[in-house]
């Protein structure tokens, strides 16, 4: 007998932008991940007061609350961080629409936080946090094409690292010539 399909089982997952906007995040290391949810939970204070909303709630009803309990028990991927947990709690506050809008933004954003991935990659460097976050503040503030300024920035300042960390002819001369030296020394 075949097992059902876990597909759809998420409330998020009725929306296939924001399941793979989720699915992404949690994809993400632990510290990165924290930088990504701080920066969905702003967004959706700014554009939707998701902040003010939950302050309004005295109660989300028995079926809700139920659903929460029983979902701990169940272990959901984002209920191990507190950041990832707090986003998804943001986003559940919203209405469909607003949801559809988040994820977009989420995607967009996820696809600098891949380009920026991938720059660090080229220039065989760790990401940093302080890229990372003002990346991500960056388009929550500013927007894509000012995220994309800073990225082109952030590309900027590691290829300065590569350049440094790259011999300049001299220095291949002198290390050649230092070589060459080692070898004859050695010879003797």
């Amino acid at each position: 007998m075949d097992k059902p399909s876990k597909t759809g089982h998420r409330w998020y997952d009725r929306i296939p932008a924001l399941s793979s906007a989720v699915e992404t995040i949690l994809l993400l290391p632990e510290s990165l991940q924290q930088i990504v949810c701080r920066a969905i939970v702003a967004m959706a204070d700014k554009e939707f007061q998701a902040s003010e909303r939950i302050q309004n709630f005295k109660s989300l009803g028995p079926e809700r609350i139920l659903a929460y309990f029983k979902a701990k028990t169940r272990k959901r991927a984002y209920d191990q961080s507190p950041h990832a947990h707090k986003a998804l709690t943001y986003m559940g506050l919203l209405s469909p629409d607003d949801r559809q809008y988040m994820a977009a933004s989420i995607l967009e954003l996820m696809s600098l936080v891949k380009t920026y991935l991938g720059h660090c990659r080229a220039a065989s460097e760790p990401p940093e946090e302080a890229h990372l976050e003002r990346l991500s503040q960056t388009y929550v503030e500013g927007g894509k094409t000012a995220a994309l300024q800073v990225l082109r920035v952030i590309e900027k300042e590691l290829q300065k690292k590569v350049d440094q960390k790259s011999p300049t002819p001299s220095q291949l001369k002198e290390s050649e010539a230092g070589m060459l030296l080692q070898q004859r020394v050695g010879r003797l």
